[in-house]
């Protein structure tokens, strides 16, 4: 799970070296990552490093969130984030595919 804090100044939620750099190619975890209850919005309202909801879920997708465990809907716009080119459909599709392949 991702915390709501920071690390050197990038959240965590949308932290890439954090999530998936080290957890996941250094120190091989290859398990599900959720978000922190309502952290993928706190990247918005507090952090500023989304302008929005669907920037915070492309960013958290891209970084290495798996699933957005508030009710704020970040990971909802992804299919239009993706018909928009905002993200690559593969990020999209590796989150059911690492763990049901």
């Amino acid at each position: 799970m991702a915390s709501y804090n920071e690390w050197d100044g990038v959240p965590n939620h949308v932290n890439h070296k954090l999530l998936t750099s080290i957890l996941r190619n250094e120190w091989g975890f290859n398990g599900y990552v959720m978000s922190d209850g309502g952290g993928m919005n706190l990247t918005v309202r507090d952090h500023h490093a989304a302008a929005d909801s669907a920037e915070s879920g492309v960013l958290s997708v891209m970084a290495g969130i798996d699933f957005d465990l508030s009710n704020g809907g970040c990971f909802i716009p992804l299919v239009d984030q993706a018909k928009k080119g905002n993200v690559s459909e593969e990020y999209i599709d590796r989150r059911p595919r690492m763990y049901y392949a």
